[in-house]
């Protein structure tokens, strides 16, 4: 059975959970009988671990290019409303649509912008609550989502820089990691050979090394698995 991660929309209430099913057809079917919420993604997932999963998020990039949208839009004289409408159905995010349907649902129903883009904190940030605070106080929302794409652009950029200066320490660590392991697994195992067959009596530091020798034997390959999927998901996440 394959895991699959409901996204789904009512009203302002935006949720997701986890089914098991043979296939999407099947997770969307066992989806429709255990809420009667509008179902907005089926998406199947790749790995989930107790306690954390690979999660569908909204890029600083998405909110960027969301934050331009919507900035042309009200500019020219296009309601926030319907430059919300707009860019739901322009963008290919499903995660991205369902929050700006919840913010749309609520709006309709009376809630003010601020309010109702304060709900959706998580998935939009506190960038984007505090600027649409802003515009809808001064009456500016083509300003303020200007300003949300401008501080949001920079940090984008301090982000990429960050990840240029890490990346050849973290180049560095993976390649120490898998010499180590070459050698725990190839080179130790000739030389315990040579000790025992001429029973030489090892000292206690040579016996703790032999020691890690026989633990990467057993579980090298799952503590490689480990590292690489921790890397991926460190990579996806940021």
């Amino acid at each position: 059975m394959r895991r699959f991660e409901i996204i789904c929309v009512k009203n302002s209430s935006l949720s997701s959970f986890v089914v098991s099913a043979k296939n999407k057809y099947e997770a969307y079917r066992i989806a429709q009988n255990k809420t009667d919420m509008s179902i907005v993604s089926v998406k199947a997932l790749l790995f989930d671990f107790s306690g954390f999963r690979f999660e569908h998020k909204i890029s600083t990039k998405e909110l960027v290019t969301t934050a331009e949208q919507i900035a042309i839009l009200t500019r020219v004289g296009i309601s926030f409303i319907q430059s919300l409408k707009e860019v739901k159905n322009t963008t290919q995010n499903k995660k991205l649509q369902a929050t700006l349907e919840a913010v749309i649902s609520d709006i309709n129903n009376g809630m003010s912008i601020s309010i109702a883009v304060k709900k959706q904190r998580q998935a939009l940030g506190d960038e984007f609550v505090s600027m649409s605070e802003l515009g809808e106080t001064t009456g500016d929302i083509a300003y303020a989502m200007t300003r949300i794409a401008t501080l949001l652009g920079r940090r984008a950029k301090i982000s990429a820089k960050l990840q240029k200066v890490t990346l050849y320490p973290l180049i560095t660590i993976i390649s120490s990691i898998i010499a180590f392991f070459i050698i725990m697994t190839t080179i130790v195992p000739k030389f315990e050979a040579i000790f025992y067959r001429f029973k030489i009596d090892l000292p206690f530091f040579t016996k703790v090394l032999l020691g890690f020798e026989h633990f990467f034997i057993s579980y090298g390959a799952a503590i490689l698995l480990f590292i690489s999927v921790f890397i991926s998901f460190v990579i996806v996440r940021y």
